[in-house]
């Protein structure tokens, strides 16, 4: 039986794989929805308005809370760009069936390859699927160089089994991928940098699919009291998390924003964040813990991996940070982790009006190596 877990946030190096919202009917409308060039081969026609995409989108997003529902959204530097969704499935034979289409701006680029690949490594090693299938419209070539790049297999032809919406009957080209085949593929397959991984946590990108779990501590006022920010509304937490998907997507990284999941669960229960200075040389780390899981050691545990990322991944010389003097919890995650207190300044801090101490903690790469050995 397939183990469903819904549709999960994917991280690619280009790519960002997510939930759609209703706020992605005007990229889906004007990138590919609309165009019919995109939509000839498929079981519906281009969308009139902008409006239509929005009802349907409106209809889709409750269905998320089906955890057998799979509908991705893709998105390239914070741009809904097309999608990933599986169209058939079956528990008793483990069987899923894509579906994709993407905006003719991007045609050619490796694009789609990169979505199916990184959706195709989920349903095997997350939903355990043992057979996963592409079928398209053989005047479409185009899709079927996406099935063989992902190491899909030609099963042969299926004569006029399909209708367009235009009407026309299609021959469909069959392809499959069965799990002992994928597991052969993924032997000479090195993890991506972007996720990081700990006793309890992944560490990944931060998006907008990450909404409901980050603004139930970004808008918290007992998370948020000794930050220089917040409580948030909906409207900042939407736009930080944009912020991030755009961040990820730049050639040179500068803004390394994670959010920390429960192993266990699945669950998003807060973030952390590695920002560079201007000379990449330098970082800032911060973090924030959803409260109901203080005191459990969760931030050192992701503080340390998020050092380990700066000093041993991205080269940074020095990693530094700073908290509010009275925020004895988070300058106690520093000292765990091996920053010692660089300087304490008086009333420098403008916490919601009120001027408080601040504390400054830093690390050297020399010496987190000492402290390895």
């Amino acid at each position: 039986m397939l183990n469903h877990k819904g549709t999960k946030t994917i991280a690619t190096p280009r790519l960002l794989l997510r939930p759609f919202i209703v706020e992605d009917a005007h990229d889906m409308y004007a990138n590919w929805a609309s165009d019919p060039r995109v939509t000839k081969y498929l079981t519906w026609m281009p969308h009139e308005s902008p409006e239509a995409t929005a009802e349907l989108l409106a209809l889709w997003v409750p269905n998320y809370e089906n955890p057998a529902y799979y509908n991705w959204v893709i998105t390239l530097e914070g741009r809904a760009i097309g999608n990933v969704s599986i169209v058939r499935q079956s528990d008793k034979s483990e069987y899923m069936e894509f579906g994709y289409c993407l905006s003719a701006s991007y045609w050619n680029q490796g694009i789609m390859p990169e979505a199916v690949s990184a959706v195709r490594d989920f349903l095997f090693r997350e939903v355990g699927a043992h057979r996963l299938v592409i079928r398209h419209a053989t005047k479409n070539p185009g899709s079927g160089k996406v099935a063989r790049k992902c190491g899909f297999t030609w099963e042969g032809r299926q004569r006029q089994e399909f209708r367009s919406a235009l009407g026309e009957y299609l021959d469909i080209e069959a392809y499959s991928l069965l799990r002992n085949e994928w597991e052969e593929m993924q032997k000479d397959i090195v993890p991506a940098e972007l996720t990081l991984a700990t006793p309890r946590l992944i560490l990944r990108p931060a998006n907008i699919g990450d909404f409901e779990a980050v603004h139930a501590y970004a808008g918290c006022p007992e998370n948020t009291k000794y930050m220089s920010w917040g409580p948030n509304d909906e409207k900042m937490t939407r736009e930080y998390l944009l912020h991030c998907e755009k961040a990820w997507a730049q050639e040179k990284i500068t803004d390394h924003e994670f959010v920390m999941v429960q192993k266990e669960t699945g669950r998003v229960i807060g973030g952390c964040g590695l920002f560079l200075d201007e000379d990449g040389r330098q970082a800032t780390l911060g973090w924030i813990l959803h409260r109901d899981f203080w005191k459990q050691g969760y931030t050192p545990e992701a503080a340390q991996a998020m050092v380990d990322y700066a000093f041993g991944v991205l080269g940074i010389h020095r990693v530094y940070s700073t908290c509010d003097g009275e925020n004895y919890g988070s300058y106690r995650v520093m000292e765990k982790i091996g920053m010692r207190r660089e300087a304490e300044f008086k009333q420098a801090r403008d916490c919601r009006g009120e001027w408080h101490d601040e504390y400054k903690y830093g690390l050297l790469k020399e010496e987190w190596e000492k402290g390895r050995k």
